[in-house]
């Protein structure tokens, strides 16, 4: 009869034993110095870092080749790979500046813009945009550099949107664009 009835209560007991085990190994790990890591452990982290370099590198590769593709759903892919690159790379904004200036399609031109605007803080892409504004440039991407210097508050560009909107072959709609943004960035 007491072997039954320690038989009975065999199962809850190693529960128990398993759960406590658990809490003390729980306990330890979570409240025991961590020791340094072992010469493996550092050579696996420094691999790592070295492997995410390549990463971003190759990133930029594909996108400064996919952006001088012919076709241009080739290049709207190389602008949307750009916006996986994490940092202002140097190479890849002026090759977006590029896109932006003188493709053959006016998408993408304005997928270019549209990647562009995620680096508004930097002085280059400001003065990309503005060089941008050309009186030859589609009256879209016209519109859509107004939009994007209104959106980066760039008090900078009113003299150059003032001089544009003087252009005599710029279209209606884009001369009142004009006016619109300089009235946004003129206004305190």
């Amino acid at each position: 009869m007491a072997q039954a009835l320690i038989a009975s209560f065999r199962p809850w007991l190693q529960a128990a034993a398993a759960a406590l085990i658990l809490g003390v190994g729980f306990t330890a790990g979570r409240y025991l110095e961590p020791r340094q890591a072992t010469p493996e452990v550092a050579l696996l982290r420094s691999e790592l870092a070295g492997t995410n370099d390549r990463i971003a590198a190759l990133n930029q590769l594909v996108v400064l080749s996919m952006l001088q593709q012919p076709t241009a759903s080739q290049r709207l892919q190389g602008v949307s790979y750009s916006l996986e690159v994490a940092h202002a790379d140097p190479q890849i904004v002026s090759a977006l500046l590029r896109s932006l200036r003188s493709d053959g399609s006016v998408d993408v031109r304005l997928a270019a813009l549209d990647s562009l605007r995620r680096y508004g803080d930097d002085p280059r892409v400001r003065r990309g945009l503005l060089e941008a504004l050309l009186p030859k440039q589609s009256p879209l991407v016209q519109i859509a550099l107004i939009d994007a210097l209104v959106e980066l508050h760039d008090t900078e560009a009113v003299s150059h949107i003032e001089t544009f909107q003087k252009s005599p072959d710029l279209q209606p709609v884009v001369r009142d664009r004009a006016r619109w943004g300089v009235a946004q960035l003129t206004r305190g």
